[in-house]
């Protein structure tokens, strides 16, 4: 009898034994199914992102980075607009003058060596060449310049123009403003259209000096239309730029002249008029400063 009773207690020990092992092994299951379950949602959720542990050499901290380094801008000296005054320097011819026999072309003649000179003498002060058109931004203060301003004028149009004047300018680093007789181009001792072009294409500018030449105060008003409007339309349909700037003739000129070159279009003027152009200046009666070659620079240019 008590060996039945021990055995019906073995058996249940051995059951619950056998119970326990079965739920032991069911969790283990359940856990490792959990545990894949949760790697596999973790490899491949879209928002899902890996840690990544940099490996460190020490203790040492991580460096700020520096800022990187500004290029240095350096400051623009600007001339004061207000109360600058422009040398519009005029020349004529640049040749020898010593074998001119008549004394008004020998005195509209500048050497090629005077005239290198000059060039010389501007660059080595700080004067820089500038479009005649530029002056009314420069003294109303929306154009600013670091070197002082000068305009360099020639009247006429002749060859010698092109030969000496031009290739100097060029190699000096200047401009050069060209009042051309539209009637003369292409006549003996005067610049042809090609020549005109080429050196429209290096960056020269040009202002009419009117058709003929003429006396302007003399003619009618029709007569000096004709020669003011009839210059800007060749020139401007020759050079395929518009021409706003005139070179009265001789510097011969009257109020009647003055209106008429406003209607047709001109913004700026010359004159034979010694003097210096500010903003005073009358935009269409501008004073210039005659080039000879006894000119001196450091007495003209404290007049």
């Amino acid at each position: 009898m008590k060996q039945t009773k021990k055995k019906k207690t073995s058996k249940k020990i051995f059951l619950a034994r056998k119970v326990n092992v079965q739920v032991l092994v069911a969790l283990l299951a359940l856990v490792l199914f959990a545990g894949l379950v949760f790697a596999f949602s973790s490899e491949h959720h879209p928002a899902a992102t890996k840690k990544i542990i940099p490996k460190s050499s020490g203790n040492t901290a991580k460096k700020p980075l520096s800022p990187k380094p500004q290029p240095k801008v350096e400051p623009q000296n600007f001339l004061p607009y207000a109360g600058i005054r422009v040398p519009i320097l005029m020349f004529h011819h640049i040749r020898d003058p010593k074998p001119i026999k008549d004394a008004i072309g020998r005195n509209l003649s500048v050497s090629p060596e005077k005239f290198k000179a000059d060039l010389a003498w501007l660059n080595a002060h700080n004067y820089q060449a500038i479009n005649i058109d530029d002056l009314p931004a420069i003294f109303s203060g929306k154009l600013r310049v670091t070197k002082k301003p000068v305009v360099i004028t020639f009247d006429d149009g002749y060859e010698d123009n092109f030969i000496e004047a031009f290739p100097d300018l060029v190699a000096a680093g200047m401009i050069g403003n060209f009042n051309i007789i539209t009637g003369a181009i292409g006549n003996p001792g005067y610049m042809t259209a090609g020549q005109l072009k080429a050196m429209e294409r290096a960056g020269m500018e040009f202002g009419s000096h009117t058709v003929s030449h003429l006396d302007l105060a003399t003619l009618t008003p029709v007569r000096q239309t004709e020669e003011l409007m009839g210059s800007k339309t060749s020139l401007a349909n020759l050079l395929g730029k518009e021409i706003s700037s005139l070179c009265y003739p001789s510097g011969e000129y009257n109020a009647l002249t003055i209106a008429i070159a406003k209607q047709c279009g001109y913004r700026l003027a010359t004159t034979t008029k010694f003097g210096y152009a500010d903003a005073k200046s009358s935009a269409l009666e501008l004073p210039r400063v005659r080039m000879t070659e006894s000119s001196n620079f450091n007495s003209l240019f404290q007049k």
